[in-house]
């Protein structure tokens, strides 16, 4: 049998964020509530409501009329949070002080939270219209610098073409980023069914999500001018796509509320779609 104090951080792992916990509560006072009623309670976007419902697996489900209730586990969840509030903080606490005696663990999660970052793509999309200006000011700055490196951008990738014009250049840049968009739209239904809902997010996280291959131009720039960091470029490309790759995989997990590994599974297929481009051009 599962040792019950192992059971119990489990679940504080699952309802650790204040949306999670909040929505075992209402489903625990209701008994049942719909997808609908629980958007409304929490003043939240769909897909950052998926999201967590999604990160719930095991501790909510539905009944046959489509409403979420809770499991056992769920019920012991709710049990934990109203009535032995102070022993699932004293949880908490334990895991947080071991968390933080580990260096390699402290690492670990800066690290997440750098590359991965839920919570400030959270803040972002609770009005994804008001971020607007900056996405295509993300896009336009990106754009600029390529045209000004003379790199031409494919997606997640950077080419060094012959004579291409720069209008031709900024013109791909913003492709590339409807490009990937389409692809996780495209992606999220085949695979998981996620449909209509989230658009406007998905589209703002994408600019968002190219921020660090905006670097790379200038990083081209300067080795081409100075020598430096010339044996290195490939490196450096790999760490900004991977970069890039976790915001997109968090704009993904927000906007169509999936958990990390499926929105993670969205993002290697659109690098491996983009890399058969690549190679294609190329030969």
């Amino acid at each position: 049998m599962k040792d019950e104090g192992e059971d119990v951080s489990q679940i504080y792992s699952a309802v650790s964020h204040p949306f999670r916990k909040r929505i075992i509560e209402i489903i625990g006072e209701k008994g049942r509530s719909t997808f609908t009623e629980l958007k409304k309670e929490l003043h939240t976007t769909v897909g950052t409501l998926y999201y967590h419902i999604d990160m719930l697996k095991g501790l909510i489900t539905q009944d046959e009329r489509k409403r979420y209730i809770l499991t056992e586990r769920g019920k012991l969840a709710y049990t934990l949070l109203v009535s032995d509030e102070e022993r699932f903080k004293a949880v908490s606490l334990i895991e947080k002080k071991a968390s933080a005696r580990d260096p390699f663990s402290r690492f670990c999660a800066s690290l997440k939270g750098f590359v991965l970052p839920i919570r400030l793509f959270e803040l972002v999309y609770t009005n994804p219209v008001r971020m607007i200006p900056e996405a295509l000011l993300i896009i336009g700055f990106g754009a600029w610098l390529a045209a000004a490196s003379g790199l031409e951008p494919i997606m997640l990738f950077y080419h060094n073409p012959f004579r291409v014009s720069p209008l031709i250049i900024v013109l791909q840049y913003v492709l590339s980023w409807l490009t990937i968009f389409a692809l996780c739209e495209f992606l999220t239904f085949l695979f998981f069914r996620r449909g209509r809902g989230g658009e406007l997010a998905l589209l703002v996280g994408c600019a968002f999500s190219l921020l660090p291959l905006d670097i790379f131009p200038v990083v081209w720039f300067l080795s081409a001018k100075t020598g430096l960091f010339f044996y290195f470029l490939s490196a450096v490309m790999f760490l900004l796509q991977a970069w890039s790759l976790g915001l997109l995989t968090s704009t993904v997990c927000l906007s169509k509320g999936l958990r990390p590994d499926k929105g993670a599974l969205v993002s290697v297929l659109i690098a491996y779609i983009n890399l058969i481009i690549v190679l294609f051009l190329r030969f």
